[in-house]
């Protein structure tokens, strides 16, 4: 009988908790579709200046003396027999 009581009490402590969270989501202010297109505007706005200072050859370049470049493709060595035909 004891487990029943204690399950069917915590069950309303779970209960309680929900409609608290959820009386706090429906105290948050939503914007309007307005506010939206106009956030979403200045967002597209921003993002074409930022593409405008951008350049691919940015990306490409290495600043590090020895990273990331090529390393040159060994030659073959001049003291070597050459092959007779």
């Amino acid at each position: 009988m004891a487990s029943k009581f204690f399950r069917a009490r915590n069950m309303k402590k779970e209960v309680k908790k929900a409609l608290a969270r959820a009386k706090e989501l429906e105290k948050h202010n939503l914007p309007s579709k307005g506010e939206l297109a106009k956030r979403y505007k200045e967002v597209l706005e921003q993002a074409r200046k930022l593409n405008k200072l951008l350049k691919p050859e940015d990306f490409l370049s290495c600043s590090h003396k020895n990273g990331h470049q090529k390393r040159a493709k060994k030659k073959a060595s001049t003291t070597r027999k050459k092959k007779s035909l």
